[in-house]
C-alpha cells in the first residue's frame, strides 16, 4: 500500500476561514497537491486542522518547532478556554480511542492508582498544560478517506482509509494563551520525543525526516496564511529557486538553531534591541549595518 500522504492547498484569501468562532464560513475545498496541506493563522501563532477518532472530529492544533508533544484539549476540561474554532474532543464517541497505560508511557509519567500515563508541559512565557496520554486515529490537513487496495495475500480488494495512530494529550486542564488562543491545541514540530512528524516518519507514513512551513503574510485571524509539506519540500509552492535560501544548523540540545550574522532595525542603523532568548538578557548593539558583539 502506497502510504504518501496526500492533502489539500488553495490559494489565500483574505475571507475568514471560519466566519464566526465556530462557524463553517469560508471553508476551503480539497485539491489534489500532494503532502501539502493549509496553515490557518491564530492570534499571533499558526495552526493547522487534525481530524482524530472514529468517526473523525476536526481539532485545530497551534504549530511549534519548540516543543514535542501533541495536545489537544478534551470534554473533561473545565477551564480550557471558550472561544476555539471547534468543540472539544469528546473521546467517548471514537471506537478507535485508548488511553495509555503506565507501560506505555512514552513522555509522561506513571499515576499507579489509575494506570494511566499523566502527561504535563510549561512554556516560557508561561502557559502550561497537563493530561493524559492517548492513541488514536489521525489525519492532518483534511477528512480521512477510504480506500479500496489489493491484498497481499490473497488475490482480493479490501478496504483502508489514510489515517495513522498518533500519542497525543487529552488536557484536562491548561493555564494562560492555551485559554485565549483561537486553535484548539498545540502540535510540537521539535526534533525529539513524540512530535508529529517523528511519529508520522516511525509509522512509514512519510519517508524523510523533513517537514516545511511555506508561510504569507495575512492581517486576519482564522484564515488561511500558507501550507505545510510533511516529508520533504513541494517545489511548486515556490516562485523559483532564488527565492529560497537554506543555512546549516547548530547544535542546540533538539531545537533549530541557526547562526545569526546581521540584525538590521531600519536601513541606516538603529537603537539598542534588546532580545530575550532562554531566558537570558542580551544586549545587541546595531549601528551603520554591522552586528557588534553582545554586551552582557
Amino acid at each position: 500500500m502506497d502510504k504518501t500522504l496526500t492533502f489539500a492547498l488553495t490559494e489565500p484569501t483574505n475571507q475568514s476561514r471560519h466566519g464566526s468562532i465556530r462557524g463553517n464560513e469560508g471553508r476551503r475545498r480539497l485539491m489534489d497537491v500532494p503532502s501539502a496541506f493549509p496553515i490557518y493563522q491564530d492570534y499571533g501563532a499558526y495552526y493547522i486542522d487534525l481530524y482524530i477518532g472514529s468517526p473523525a472530529q476536526r481539532q485545530t492544533v497551534i504549530l511549534d518547532t519548540g516543543s514535542d508533544n501533541v495536545g489537544i484539549p478534551c470534554t473533561e476540561c473545565s477551564d480550557c478556554g471558550k472561544k476555539h474554532t471547534d468543540p472539544f474532543f469528546d473521546h467517548r464517541k471514537s471506537e478507535s480511542f485508548r488511553a495509555l497505560t503506565c507501560s506505555e508511557c512514552s513522555t509522561g509519567t506513571c499515576d499507579e492508582e489509575n494506570d494511566i500515563c499523566k502527561v504535563k508541559s510549561e512554556y516560557l512565557e508561561g502557559s502550561r498544560w497537563s493530561g493524559k496520554e492517548a492513541l488514536d486515529k489521525v489525519h492532518p490537513g483534511g477528512p480521512p478517506q477510504k480506500f479500496l487496495v489489493e491484498s497481499q495475500d490473497e488475490n482480493q480488494t479490501i478496504e483502508v482509509d489514510n489515517t495513522l495512530p498518533i500519542k497525543f494529550t487529552c488536557m484536562d486542564s491548561v493555564e494562560s494563551e492555551f485559554r485565549l488562543q483561537l486553535a484548539n491545541g498545540i502540535a510540537g514540530l521539535g526534533m525529539q520525543g513524540p512530535s508529529l512528524w517523528r511519529q508520522m516518519y516511525e509509522e512509514k507514513y512519510i519517508e524523510e525526516k523533513k517537514f516545511s512551513l511555506c508561510l504569507s503574510k495575512n492581517p486576519i485571524a482564522g484564515s488561511m496564511t500558507g501550507s505545510m509539506t510533511l516529508g520533504g519540500i513541494d517545489e511548486r509552492l515556490g516562485h523559483n529557486s532564488t527565492d529560497l535560501s537554506y543555512m546549516s544548523m547548530i547544535n542546540t540540545s533538539g531545537l533549530y538553531g541557526v547562526e545569526i550574522r546581521n540584525i538590521y532595525v531600519h536601513e541606516n542603523g538603529g537603537e539598542s534591541v534588546r532580545d530575550i532568548l532562554h531566558e537570558e538578557l542580551y544586549l545587541i548593539v546595531v549601528q551603520q549595518q554591522h552586528l557588534y558583539q553582545p554586551i552582557s
